[in-house]
């Protein structure tokens, strides 16, 4: 359906439907993308907008369900209404033409995407695991 319409629009030029992808084609794609505009009407937390943060593209995001607390606007990406496509594409402009606010984004998002890290989550969990009174977790392993 999606080729169909893609065909429709006349965007046949425009559009590549890439198939299955190892994670490292999925890095490289996104490392060859300009910006990542997701336009989700509902979503907590999209690992699409922290992969494209981790490598360095900036993200033009609704501020759908959880988005706006996963991400700061104008900080780490940028968000726009629900179904405005209008402000998305004058924020997906807005950093394309600007070197500056492009610079500032990326650099935010790649240290935002650090406390995503597997060590990083990986300790928080032992630490919260260790906060719980042992009289809790009756039958766990110590």
């Amino acid at each position: 359906m999606l080729r169909a319409l893609a065909h429709e629009l006349a965007l046949d030029d425009s559009v590549n439907f890439c198939g299955r992808l190892t994670n490292e084609q999925v890095a490289v794609l996104y490392q060859s993308a300009d910006l990542l505009l997701n336009a989700s009407r509902e979503d907590n937390s999209p690992n699409s907008l922290i992969e494209a943060l981790a490598c360095g593209v900036p993200v033009v995001s609704t501020n759908a369900g959880g988005i706006a607390i996963l991400v700061e606007n104008r900080v780490s990406a940028l968000l726009v209404p629900v179904d405005d496509h209008l402000a998305m594409g004058a924020a997906a402009l807005e950093i394309l033409e600007s070197e500056e606010l492009r610079h500032a984004l990326v650099g935010a998002g790649i240290k935002l995407t650090r406390k995503f890290d597997k060590a990083t989550i990986l300790m928080s969990w032992r630490d919260a695991y260790w906060r719980i009174p042992h009289s809790r977790c009756k039958g766990a392993i110590s």
